[in-house]
């Protein structure tokens, strides 16, 4: 049931205005909103705080009083279905940042998870002062993995690249010219076209067509196939 007795406003900050900041936490377990909620009051004088603890609240709460500023969604919450719900949510409310919230992670699913619209990968495992300045992260506009994920995701990589040695014609990661190996490497690291595009000295329509090439030779469909393709198949840049 939505804690709507929990709205509540706090202290100042650079996120004051005339509008209030309005953050979605839904997370089915009690006790970790109780845990996250005081950090997150913290953050500014106009933050209003909204809870709810399944996916069908959240939907409901979102489309109320104005859409919030960010929405942080449990992962395994009743009614999420995980990459399913991320995918809704943002399909229903496109212009609201998206955060996830979990107790564990996959590599695949964190990046289907960005590439189903989240800007935001939030472990429960790190700390609650962590959670917050994470949220001061995404409330300013930027993306946020915590460095845990980030280092299982080089581990990942190491361990995949290893497996390739053997076998490195085997695969049609083989055909990529240098330019597609350099772009998919970057796709892998999570990067956005335009950010690609900066670290390439690339135009973004030039980045576009280099997705599109290394897509057809590995027969794959969206960015995030691709990424799971390389991964699976033991390739790292």
């Amino acid at each position: 049931m939505c804690a709507d007795k929990k709205n509540s406003k706090c202290s100042a900050s650079e996120f004051s205005g005339q509008r209030p900041t309005r953050i979605l936490l839904a997370d089915n377990h009690e006790l970790v909103r109780d845990a996250l909620r005081p950090g997150f009051l913290s953050i500014a004088d106009n933050i209003t705080l909204i809870e709810c603890g399944s996916f069908d609240e959240a939907l409901e709460l979102a489309g109320k009083d104005g859409e919030p500023s960010l929405a942080i969604l449990g992962f395994r919450m009743p009614g999420m279905n995980g990459l399913e719900g991320v995918r809704a949510f943002h399909s229903r409310f496109p212009s609201v940042p998206l955060a996830i919230l979990s107790g564990n992670h996959c590599v695949v699913e964190i990046f289907k998870a960005f590439d189903y619209g989240a800007i935001g990968f939030i472990s429960k495992a790190i700390s609650a002062r962590s959670i917050t300045n994470a949220i001061r992260l995404m409330l300013s506009g930027q993306r946020y993995i915590p460095d845990e994920v980030l280092d299982a995701m080089q581990s990942k990589r190491m361990e995949i690249f290893d497996t390739c040695k053997a076998s490195p014609l085997s695969s049609p990661l083989h055909r990529l010219t240098e330019r597609e190996r350099e772009v998919l490497g970057l796709l892998i690291e999570g990067h956005s076209n335009k950010m690609i595009g900066r670290a390439l000295g690339l135009q973004e329509v030039t980045v576009k067509l280099h997705i599109g090439k290394l897509l057809r030779k590995l027969g794959v469909t969206n960015r995030t196939q691709a990424v799971t393709f390389a991964l699976q198949a033991g390739w790292s840049p």
